[in-house]
């Protein structure tokens, strides 16, 4: 196994594991942050949530998945 390869495949993981727990992040506090403001969370902010979480989520899913070749 070449050395440089399995770094940025190490490296790739590791930002995707950041990416994905992000999204977690993002999908339990911007609606907690919305109530704790004292507004409604109204459709469109649930929907841009929920659009930002997949984006995300997204990511990290494809940076993990990903085979690096050089």
């Amino acid at each position: 196994m070449n050395h440089d390869r399995s770094t940025i495949e190490k490296i790739a993981a590791l930002l995707g594991e950041s990416f994905r727990e992000v999204a977690v992040l993002l999908a339990v506090f911007v609606p907690l942050d919305v109530y704790v403001q004292g507004r409604t969370l109204t459709v469109r902010t649930a929907l841009a949530t929920i659009a930002l979480v997949v984006v995300v989520l997204a990511i990290g899913v494809f940076l993990e998945v990903k085979r690096w070749k050089r």
